[in-house]
């Protein structure tokens, strides 16, 4: 899959430039607004239109990813850093925002000693859930899904053999 882009130069003069999804990812780090001096092919990016915030919020609004936790407070802070993010990992904050409440998932198993999958499944929302954010859960069918996941990845049967293995 490549991306192709029509950029035009300030005199009017334009440059095509078609990138990998690898490169685009690597080169562009996150889609912004972009100027190219095309005597010197270098690009430069502006910075008024930064999505920054945006996936800062995003992921504080899917830091509980589909766990219901109902004692859940949530603070996000933009730090400035000298290297760059290279991806907006796709989904601009919001797989961030749910890995947060994986890693808890995760803690809560090893600390109680019981299996990950247990502790996810015991945590899920349920049809008629209200999330942090008022929202009533209706025609919600994660569990479903869960199961279906479950049944066709055989994971029982991967799991037991990964732990025979080790």
């Amino acid at each position: 899959m490549a991306l192709d882009v029509t950029l035009y130069s300030n005199v009017g003069n334009s440059l095509d430039l078609s990138l990998s999804v690898s490169r685009h990812l690597k080169v562009l780090s996150i889609y912004h607004p972009l100027v190219v001096n095309k005597t010197h092919y270098k690009i430069y990016f502006l910075n008024s239109n930064s999505l920054d915030a945006q996936i800062l919020e995003r992921a504080l609004f899917h830091m509980d990813n589909s766990y219901n936790i109902p004692n859940i407070r949530g603070t996000g802070y933009m730090c400035k850093t000298n290297l760059p993010s290279n991806s907006a990992f796709r989904g601009f904050g919001g797989p961030q925002g749910m890995m947060i409440a994986e890693s808890w998932m995760s803690d809560v198993a090893l600390s109680c000693g019981l299996p990950a999958e247990e502790v996810r499944r015991m945590n899920m929302y349920k049809e008629g859930d209200f999330t942090p954010f008022s929202q009533r859960l209706e025609q919600f069918t994660i569990d479903r899904c869960w199961e279906e996941c479950m049944q066709l990845s055989e994971f029982k049967k991967r799991k037991d053999a990964v732990e025979q293995y080790n």
